[in-house]
Order: C-alpha cells, then structure tokens, then sequence
C-alpha cells in the first residue's frame, strides 16, 4: 500500500520575527557592496514603502473625479485617442498648463502634422492659463519640435530628456518631472515611408517610395522596440509622455458593433496605428467623442460637446467619463486679468454633485444649490468656483470619491456629502 501522505506545520523560528527585523536595509548594503566589487551599476532593489506615487497634480476637480487621481501619475505613459476635430490638442494643452502650474515642470510639445494646422498663439493661451499674463509666460517657455519620422523623432526626445535633466540636476531642480506630448504619434511616418523625403544626408541618394509602397508592420516593429526602451527613460529621468493617436475606424467581426451605435462605440474604440505596442506601456488611456453641439441662450453654435472616457487604467479609476465643453466662440466682454478657457468642465461637474448628491447637491433648470456650500440657484460656473474656493469641502468629496492623492485624516467631520434627492428639469 502506498504510504499515507502527511501535511506538515511549517513553525515560526524562534528568536526571528520578520515585521521587526532589518532586513530590507541590509539585504541592500550586502548587495550594494557586492555589486561594486563586481563592477556592475548602481543597485536598483527597494522596498515597497520607498517607492512614491509620483502624482503631478491637476488643479482641476472635474479631471480628478473622472481619473480616480489628484493628476497625473509621473513616469508614466498617458494616451489620448480620439477621431479627428474633437480637440485633442486643445486638451495636451490645457494639461500641460497644469502641469507648468502645479510641478513647475519643462514641457516639450512634438507636432507631427505640420506647424499650420497648430492653434493660434491666443488660442494656445487659452488652453495654458485663464490669466493672460501668466499663460504669456507659460506660453514663452513651451519648447516644440516638428516630428516628422518615428525613429528620429524618438532619438531627438531621448536626448532632449537627457539634456534637460542635466539642466534641472545643475539648477537645484533634482526632483521636478519632464513633461512630453507627441500630437499626433500615429502621424509621424516610419523609416520607410520617410526614404528620400527627408534632408538627412543617408536618405538624399536614397529612392523614394510610392504611396503604399510601405505597410504598417515596420511602424509597429519600431513602436514595440521604442516602448522596450520607455519604462527605463521614464523611471531613470522622471518624465510624463502624453501620447494622442488618431482613431481608427474600428471593424468588428465578432458582431460586437451590432448591438451599439458608431457614436456609443467610439467612446470604447482604442483601434489606432502602431498596433498594441503602446497599449502596454500607457498607465493610463482616454478616447474622446463628439456629443452635440454647445450654443448659447440665443441658439448660437458656439462649440462642441464632448465626453471623455477612461478606457484603461493601471493606477486609477476605469470607465469613468466626464462630459465637457470645447469652445471655439469666446465671450469678449472680459477683465483684462482674465481670458476664457478653451475647455470648460464646469457643467460636468456640476451635474457630477448633482448626480451622486456630493454636498447636498440639487439641480433644477441648470441652477444648482447645496447648502453645505452656501449656493443657491447658481449657475454651474458659479457652483464650480464656490466649491474651489473651499479646499476643506474639496478634500472631503476627494476623500468620499476614493481619488488618490486626497488625505482621509483631513475630514472635516461637519460637511454633508449626502443629501436629498435632486430635481431634475
């Protein structure tokens, strides 16, 4: 007979007790002098408690809510898909004005469909900062580059970044991040396609390609190289990469496509060029789709509805959309000390508080009151700047809506989050 087979009790050893031991710190100085005697780099081990969020925080609450963050997760890759004339690039903007305000961060902006089709200086303001002379400001320090080929443009980001940290290393700014959008990457052509169009000496005697002459295959080859080389160059100099890719038209052979519209499928479509290669690198990815038309009291078209959608997410809240505005029409009646953003979120969140009842919130007719904030009947830009002129209530709904980066010992234990149900129109 087979012998019967016994489980056995493995005990604590005594005299050791993992939780109260050193070692974590020692297991790193034993390694870090082995590794030197080897001649080998510096020693990357650590323990979980050292390593930080890296949140580049966004000064807008309508953006936390929808991203589960206070902003940005730094090292990281972030990607905006959307179709065409939706305000991608109206969107890298605003961000990177966020980002200038809050991390103080240098910011290279890569353009890849030809400097004409960029906004106009005023327009770009608008994105950067509603104070004119700050956005000026903000304006004058944003670099740019022209993207033409994908391996070059890459080469040119690293030493950039290379460079710029060594700037920031020698100037006291150790520990400020570096921000990079790429608008649009699928745009930028592969090395095929760019034989005999570019003016580098290795391609003047090379022989152009016909259109469709070069497939995508050698773009997608490149992308997954690249993205094998972005987690070092992100960790190792600190930096944020903002990626916008157009979106393709998604084709569904499965019958997935049957049981939604094209306007309900583009808030899930992340089909684009380079194949998957970024999707595993992006911590975080958008798309964005047109909703309608914005117009005044008078009927006027004076922009575009948008609604934006978290369709992944390795550090934050997913499937998350949040509705906004993109206006191409601007109201000239404004002080000289402040100019109308190109993006309003006020009435997404507004209706956000309304919704899930954040501060008592009630709706009717586009008036909204909450007595814990002391409005009533108040438009939502007036709502909006009511609650961000409150940072108590701020960290109370931030900690109530689960978004990281928002301090639970920070409660302030009298403010409502809850109340009646609202009034709709």
């Amino acid at each position: 007979m087979p012998k019967k087979k016994t489980t056995k009790t493995i005990e604590k050893p005594a005299g050791f007790n993992l939780f109260d031991s050193n070692i974590v710190s020692h297991t790193q100085e034993a390694l870090s002098t082995l590794r030197a005697k080897k001649k080998k780099g510096p020693l990357t081990l650590k323990s979980m408690s050292d390593i930080s969020s890296y949140i580049l925080e966004l000064d807008n609450f309508a953006l936390q809510a929808t991203l589960g963050l206070r902003g940005l997760r730094g090292r990281t890759v972030f990607e905006m898909i959307a179709q065409e004339g939706i305000g991608k690039t109206t969107l890298v903007f605003t961000l990177l004005g966020a980002l200038m305000r809050s991390s103080n961060a240098p910011c290279l902006f890569v353009n890849t469909e030809g400097e004409n089709k960029l906004p106009n200086a005023k327009r770009i303001q608008r994105c950067l900062d509603d104070d004119p002379k700050m956005a000026e400001r903000m304006y004058n320090v944003l670099e740019l580059d022209t993207g033409r080929e994908l391996r070059e443009t890459a080469d040119f980001i690293e030493d950039w970044i290379k460079t710029t940290r060594e700037f920031l290393n020698d100037n006291g700014g150790q520990e400020v991040p570096i921000v990079i959008a790429i608008d649009t990457l699928s745009k930028l052509m592969s090395p095929g396609e760019a034989v005999g169009l570019l003016d580098s000496d290795t391609k003047k005697s090379a022989k152009a390609k016909g259109l469709g002459e070069s497939s995508n295959l050698e773009f997608s080859k490149l992308m997954h190289a690249w993205c094998r080389r972005l987690p070092f160059i992100l960790d190792e100099y600190n930096v944020l990469l903002i990626s916008v890719s157009h979106q393709n038209q998604k084709i569904d052979m499965g019958g997935f496509g049957a049981t939604m519209s094209a306007d309900v499928s583009a808030g899930y479509n992340k089909t684009k060029r380079g194949g998957k290669a970024l999707d595993q690198n992006a911590a975080m990815q958008i798309t964005l789709k047109r909703t309608g038309f914005y117009k005044n009291s008078a009927q006027e078209v004076q922009g575009h509805k948008i609604q934006m959608r978290v369709v992944k997410s390795s550090v934050g809240a997913d499937n998350n959309i949040l509705d906004y505005i993109l206006k191409t029409k601007h109201t000239e009646d404004m002080p000289p000390d402040y100019q109308e953003p190109a993006l309003d979120f006020s009435e997404g969140l507004a209706n956000m508080f309304a919704e899930q009842r954040l501060l008592s919130t009630k709706v009717a007719r586009k008036r909204y009151t909450s007595e814990p904030l002391g409005v009533e009947g108040v438009t939502a830009s007036e709502f909006v700047r009511a609650f961000n002129e409150r940072p108590d209530l701020k960290n109370a709904v931030g900690v109530a809506l689960g978004i990281d980066g928002y301090l639970s010992d920070e409660w302030i234990e009298d403010a409502s989050l809850e109340g009646e149900e609202k009034t709709d129109d």
